[in-house]
């Protein structure tokens, strides 16, 4: 089952929005390619295809994307970010990093 993951760069604190079948395994292929330490922050169950819920949360963060365009999002998005995180626990939709 593909998971959304969060991910946040240690450095620049930008946050990365992914969908991968194992989060933990992504997190560490990403982390071949930056001399950042990259930490995942949490993993949700999407409710429904966890592309469609990726696109919407790129689409609700999209005026915080990093460079205009990709998957890394302004530190700024952290708490909402959390906030989601949390409601996702409350939900049952938390995904197992």
């Amino acid at each position: 089952m593909k998971l959304v993951y969060f991910l946040e760069n240690k450095s620049t604190l930008a946050i990365k929005i992914g969908v991968a079948d194992d989060p933990v395994a992504r997190v560490r292929r990403l982390q071949t390619s930056t001399d950042c330490e990259l930490k995942l922050i949490g993993v949700i169950k999407p409710s429904v295809l966890s592309e469609t819920t990726e696109l919407q949360l790129h689409r609700r963060f999209a005026e915080h994307r990093l460079g205009g365009r990709g998957e890394w999002f302004a530190p700024i998005i952290r708490r909402d970010v959390l906030a989601i995180l949390a409601y996702a626990a409350s939900a049952g939709l938390s995904g197992r990093a």
